[in-house]
């Protein structure tokens, strides 16, 4: 499987604890932990991003406020969404953002399995 550099953004680092361990031991997958939004755009700068995980609520606003800020400004930058909504109302409430995974608070091996096997096939 390709080594996937992933970003990571939310307030709350210690809740995604279990998804960057399983993803560093399923890989070795390269997470970065940025907890303001606006640190993903210097570390896309910085290096080449595979996929952006994006915290329900992040600094300034909800994830879903900052994907629809950065989708235009990096439109080939996979991303995946933390949200605690139903998947029907997920749906209605992205369609169009190109997200490609609605992941659960507190996502585990699981999650880290279905975003390894996605962008595995899309990277």
């Amino acid at each position: 499987m390709k080594k996937l550099n992933l970003l990571l953004i939310s307030k709350n680092k210690q809740g995604f604890a279990d998804l960057e361990q399983e993803m560093a031991e399923s890989g070795p997958h390269r997470i970065l932990h940025c907890s303001k939004p606006e640190e993903v755009y210097d570390a896309i700068a910085a290096a080449r991003v595979d996929g952006v995980i994006v915290d329900e609520e992040v600094e300034g606003g909800t994830g879903l406020d900052f994907i629809r800020e950065f989708t235009p400004r990096h439109p080939f930058i996979n991303c995946a969404l933390v949200s605690s909504l139903y998947p029907h109302e997920f749906h209605e409430a992205t369609e169009g953002f190109g997200i490609f995974m609605q992941i659960p608070p507190r996502p585990g091996r699981k999650e880290a399995e279905n975003i390894g096997a996605h962008l595995a096939k899309i990277c």
